[in-house]
């Protein structure tokens, strides 16, 4: 008889000790979280340009063709320089040409340089100084990241803003008194626009050589966006 007491007695302290910890469980399993995202916007322009110039020659020899190509590139830095403009990577390869017998006949050699600036005159200038010796491969337009960074405080403050009203509307909505932010991500300014078309506007720049026509460059517009990322826990305290 003993010893049945000494269980039961063991039983009813397990059970005691059991509660609390599943008391807690039950009201950890109350709390509502929310996951949701917010984005703003703001429309700039494409304040920043980029051109890639290449020459091509082909030959018997490389040796007869490798220095002419040489030129061509240096003449583009040298040119880069009178104006300030800042130059990128420089690409350069050679191929083995063969005829119709399968046998080489010759080499083509090839070279890329890529050029930036924010001032488009200048650099449209370049492509027309250079015209003659080298050809255009690619001309893009992007925003520059000093733009980037000089919106960065008005679009965080834009993005906050955004958040407390859709955590406010989220609240109310859900019938909760309040909430507490469980996560917050903001991310960078960012340029999402590149393969939408762009709009044009007045600012433009040109580039021409003697033997060409006047050729418009326009960069467009491009929507800068951040994206804000949050759980909040719903309260009803």
């Amino acid at each position: 008889m003993k010893q049945i007491k000494q269980i039961l007695a063991s039983s009813v302290l397990l059970l005691a000790t059991a509660l609390p910890a599943y008391s807690t469980v039950d009201e950890s399993a109350k709390i509502q979280q929310v996951n949701f995202t917010v984005q703003v916007s703001r429309q700039v322009e494409r304040d920043n340009m980029q051109v890639t110039l290449y020459a091509q020659e082909s030959g018997k020899t490389l040796k007869e063709i490798s220095a002419s190509v040489t030129n061509k590139i240096n003449m583009a830095v040298d040119e880069a320089k009178k104006r300030n403009i800042q130059t990128g990577m420089t690409t350069r390869r050679t191929n083995i040409t063969y005829d119709k017998q399968g046998k080489p006949n010759g080499w083509i050699d090839y070279a890329e340089i890529t050029l930036e600036s924010k001032d488009f005159t200048a650099l449209s200038e370049l492509i027309a100084a250079t015209s003659e010796q080298l050809a255009v491969q690619n001309i893009s337009f992007t925003v520059s990241d000093e733009t980037k960074q000089s919106l960065e405080k008005e679009l965080t403050e834009q993005a906050l803003l955004a958040f407390k009203q859709k955590a406010e509307l989220i609240s109310k909505n859900l019938s909760a008194k309040g909430y507490q932010i469980a996560n917050l991500d903001i991310g960078n300014p960012n340029d999402f626009g590149g393969d939408k078309q762009p709009i044009y506007y007045e600012r433009k720049a040109m580039f021409s050589s003697s033997d060409v026509p006047n050729m418009q460059v326009q960069s467009g517009m491009v929507d800068l966006k951040m994206v804000v990322n949050a759980t909040i826990n719903l309260t009803n305290n």
